[in-house]
Order: C-alpha cells, then sequence, then structure tokens
C-alpha cells in the first residue's frame, strides 16, 4: 500500500520544483506546480 504524504512533504516538493526546475526569474505558474509536485489545484490553494 503507497504511503500519503505529509503536508510538509508536499510543501517541500513545491519548494523543490520552484528552486530546481525554473531558470527565469518570473517564478513559477500554479499549473507548472500542480503538475510537477503531483498535487489537485485544490490543495495547492490552501497552500498558496
Amino acid at each position: 500500500m503507497a504511503e500519503y504524504r505529509t503536508h510538509m512533504k508536499i510543501i517541500g516538493d513545491i519548494l523543490a520544483t520552484t528552486r530546481d526546475d525554473l531558470q527565469d526569474e518570473d517564478g513559477a505558474t500554479v499549473t507548472y506546480l500542480i503538475r510537477k509536485a503531483n498535487i489537485s489545484h485544490s490543495r495547492i490553494s490552501r497552500i498558496l
């Protein structure tokens, strides 16, 4: 059975995505974060 990610692990995935995957200064779009961090829109909206 797969383990669920903790809230801190999800935030860590979001931060790692913005730090590692983006080279430009514009930042990440919400869609990009949703796809790379594998999180739903409703969940990321509560975090951001």
